[in-house]
């Protein structure tokens, strides 16, 4: 297993616009998400990275096949959603994890999914805002 590194990060600092990101680089695997939650929600978004990313290795995806649907769908809600998403399973066993973890944290799921839209808004509008 790679070393793996968890980050909340600056908005400036996420890839793409997204409220969570994993990669592999040079140091392991890499996950990022913006600060702006609460230490509980910046917990189950990590949890669904770490999960899916696993996932996603273990089951032969690959990286740029997870990325490159991520940009050709960036308007979607949540890309991994998609039916056709190469990493559609992997992501619902993640979304299913983080349901439970959230459940046992005592976080209402209707709240978390509230304040990550608004999170996923709020980097959107930094990564898009003219320099």
């Amino acid at each position: 297993m790679p070393l793996i590194c968890l980050y909340t990060a600056p908005l400036a600092a996420m890839r793409y616009s997204d409220v969570g990101d994993w990669h592999y680089s040079h140091k392991g695997l890499e996950i990022r998400v913006p600060r702006g939650l609460s230490d509980e929600e910046t917990l189950l978004l990590m949890v669904h990275e770490l999960v899916e990313s696993f996932m996603v290795r273990r089951d032969g995806v690959h990286e740029v096949a997870v990325n490159a649907f991520d940009q050709a769908h960036a308007d979607a809600d949540e890309a991994g959603a998609l039916s056709t998403a190469p990493y559609h399973h992997e992501h619902a066993a993640a979304t299913k994890v983080e349901k439970k973890l959230a459940a046992v944290l005592g976080v209402r799921w209707a709240t978390y999914d509230r304040d990550t839209d608004r999170l996923y808004d709020t980097v959107k509008a930094a990564l898009h805002a003219p320099d």
